[in-house]
């Protein structure tokens, strides 16, 4: 408070009396802090009392207003002049509140394990943070960001006094870490700024191999696992049945491999973690200096004919080639790439398709030679792509259950060098599926699903999956009907392979592993051009998969020229293999068991395929698929049989199949044609042919059948019709 003198002079009785008299000067202030410390939203409000108005203002901070607003914390005078010129002067202290700060809060490990290393050049690292926090005022939101950017929305998380976890960490970035109140202020954390997450470096080992000899395991390979990740990482090879061969634990530079025969082996760096491991592989040859050697090399179209692929020259997936004498076909990869182990001799390479022609190596077929002195010949073909925009749909799925998801994989494939421009795929479900969700986005109208895709470049695919849910009671044995079609802004001719149409049978429980084929039961000639195989999978394991690997040995009735790959459920590799050998490998699919998640523990994965020519009626296409979850022995599914049929039908074929229900079965099957047609004559058939049982009917539009007594297995019914039509169809007995 300030006092100041005031003169008054009185006249009184002819005398001067000069009166002193002292007038209260007041500035009283409203103080309010700022809301988070550095914060700049501190005020102070001033009342003058006293003095003689008006007033002048100046503040320490050079601020001439009567009041103070959004101004930090700290200690602020104010000095004020009245109308006599008069001062006084008061201060006012800004406080602020005290911020969070996080303490000894960044914990790798416990918890269940949920906390964890990324795995190198993947974002599946998690890690924990405790919740001691000094200061502020609770509850506390905890953020992160990566590399100095903004807070990710994913990474913030509401907690008091807990741990949480963050997940989706990347092993190539830098993340901080910050923590703000019910206040809004933003603290510290007090043990670092910066959080580097450490994980252990990708590995690509440098493998030397030395041939085996004379048919004995007597080959040898170096593996160079480096030193970056010493002392925690693990080599494990594994021969080409995916045995486990040898296993060095804290591997460290050059391991050497010994007693390796001829064959093709897997080299997986395992890293090892606290809560797992993340692992690669790679795939390496011994051969056999006496038995044979390894022809490679990249298929791809050479735009500017300079027999070098340049940047701009696209690779050719799924490329057919035929080695002769010996009739071997290998596959081109999604990077043009290609292996083959042949046997020493003289060889022609040539390529099946029609859609290109080569134009380096000059000479068609390429003749070449694999000798003990020059064991691996190295052929890049270079080729000019003949056809036109060509764009193809092709299809896969899951089983379909009442009350479980319905899982459609709808693969687009440009066949062409050229470009589609803008793509519109469009689905067409059942009444009976409900939609949940796509991996791209989409729009509905009524049963009709559209995707607008992005432009294809030469030889691009794009894979979109479709999830549904099938009603709880729709009956078993109702038969589904999804179509499709995909077309793009560019005009394209031929429309032949831009459509789909497929028919679904609902089951009830089912082997999950299995191998499914399009046409069903019989291979009508006259009427059914390809087949369309599907091996679908589940992990009914205890723990995660981390790779599955399905390998199928085509039939010899099958026209291996003919191979188209087409969808999976998750990425993939393929090749072929000696010995017709179709191999897919899922690495890195990471399938949770059905305990933990029943949905996304399914897989599969689909290929078209033709017969071969000249087959004759009653003739059977039967192949089974391994399925091989990690490294366990393999699931081996029931065989998928086709009777060749020489019928077509009502029209040349209207109907085709049957409605088989339950299935699988147990004592009885009932028939049904899908058309209702009239059955006249039913067969069972076991998988070598063989009828069972042959029986006539009176024109029914159903029928039973008695299965006590029959093993356990896979059957087939053959079922003739008075239109003169024959249906086909399997049931799996229990």
């Amino acid at each position: 408070m300030i006092r100041s003198l005031l003169f008054k002079t009185l006249l009184s009785a002819g005398a001067i009396m000069l009166v002193f008299m002292l007038n209260a000067q007041t500035i009283s202030f409203v103080v309010t802090d700022a809301t988070c410390a550095w914060g700049i939203d501190g005020a102070v409000d001033a009342t003058v009392t006293g003095g003689q108005p008006p007033y002048q203002f100046s503040w320490s901070n050079s601020s001439n207003d009567e009041d103070l607003i959004n101004v930090p914390a700290g200690s602020y005078t104010l000095t004020v002049t009245d109308a006599n010129l008069l001062q006084f002067n008061d201060m006012a202290t800004v406080g602020q509140n005290i911020i969070p700060l996080l303490v000894d809060n960044i914990v790798m490990t416990g918890w269940d394990n949920d906390a964890h290393f990324p795995c190198p050049d993947q974002c599946n690292g998690q890690f924990g943070v405790g919740t001691d926090v000094i200061g502020g005022t609770p509850p506390y939101d905890l953020y992160m960001g990566a590399n100095g950017g903004s807070p990710d929305p994913q990474y913030i998380y509401t907690f008091n006094n807990v741990v949480d976890v963050f997940d989706g960490i990347c092993s190539d970035e830098t993340y901080w870490l910050n923590v703000s109140d019910a206040n809004g202020c933003v603290g510290y954390d007090a043990d670092v700024y910066d959080l580097f997450l450490f994980a252990p470096s990708a590995v690509i080992p440098v493998i030397n191999t030395t041939p085996a000899t004379n048919g004995l395991a007597n080959g040898s390979a170096d593996i160079d696992v480096g030193t970056v990740n010493s002392g925690y990482q693990t080599l494990q090879v594994y021969d080409g049945q995916f045995n486990l061969h040898s296993e060095y634990l804290s591997a460290i530079g050059v391991i050497n491999v010994p007693s390796l025969a001829f064959d093709n082996y897997t080299a997986r760096v395992i890293y090892d973690l606290s809560y797992g491991s993340c692992f690669d592989d790679f795939n390496f040859f011994i051969l056999d200096s006496t038995i044979g050697g390894m022809v490679q090399g990249i298929v791809f179209n050479d735009e500017n004919s300079d027999c070098i692929q340049d940047q701009g020259d696209a690779a050719l997936p799924g490329m057919l080639l035929r080695f002769d004498p010996g009739t071997e076909y290998a596959i081109s990869n999604y990077d043009g790439s290609y292996q083959f182990v042949l046997p020493y001799g003289n060889y022609d390479l040539s390529q099946t398709s029609t859609a290109v022609t080569q134009i380096c190596p000059a000479g068609v077929p390429v003749n070449f030679d694999l000798t003990q002195i020059a064991p691996i010949a190295t052929i890049d073909l270079a080729d000019t792509v003949l056809n036109d925009l060509d764009m193809q749909l092709m299809h896969t799925r899951n089983a379909a259950r009442p009350g479980f998801v319905f899982r459609q994989t709808l693969l687009v494939k440009n066949l062409s060098a050229d470009s589609t421009g803008q793509v519109t795929l469009s689905y067409t479900k059942d009444i009976e599926l409900q939609l949940d969700s796509s991996s791209a986005a989409y729009s509905v109208n009524g049963n009709d699903i559209s995707w607008n895709l992005p432009s294809l470049s030469a030889f691009q695919e794009n894979t979109v999956h479709v999830y549904f849910t099938l009603g709880t009671f729709v009956p078993i044995g109702t038969v589904l009907n999804n179509s499709g079609s995909v077309e793009c802004s560019v005009p394209e001719l031929p429309l032949a392979n831009n459509i789909m149409n497929e028919f679904v049978t609902v089951v009830g429980s089912y082997d999950p592993n299995d191998k499914l084929s399009n046409p069903e039961g019989s291979f009508v000639l006259q009427q059914d051009s390809v087949i369309d195989y599907t091996i679908r999978f589940q992990n009914t394991g205890t723990d995660t998969a981390f790779t599955v690997v399905v390998t199928d040995t085509l039939s010899v009735d099958l026209d291996i020229s003919t191979l188209q790959i087409g969808a999976g459920s998750n990425p993939f590799e393929y090749s072929l293999e000696t010995g017709r050998v179709l191999k897919f490998t899922f690495e890195d699919i990471l399938l949770p068991d059905s305990n933990v998640n029943e949905a996304a523990s399914h897989g599969y994965v689909g290929f078209r395929i033709r017969p071969v020519d000249g087959l004759m009626v009653g003739n059977m296409i039967s192949n089974t698929a391994n399925i091989f979850f990690d490294f366990n022995a393999p699931v081996i599914t029931d065989p998928n049989i086709l009777i060749i049929d020489g019928s077509t039908g009502i029209a040349d074929g209207a109907i085709q199949g049957l409605i088989l229900f339950p299935n699988p079965a147990r004592d009885v099957v009932y028939i049904q044609a899908r058309s209702n047609a009239l059955i006249e004559d039913v067969q069972l058939i076991d998988p070598s042919g063989r009828i069972l049982e042959h029986r006539s009917m009176i024109n029914t539009s159903g029928s039973e059948l008695s299965l006590k007594g029959r093993s356990s297995g896979l059957y087939f019914i053959r079922v003739e019709c008075t239109d003169g039509s024959v249906l086909m169809g399997s049931v799996s007995v229990q």
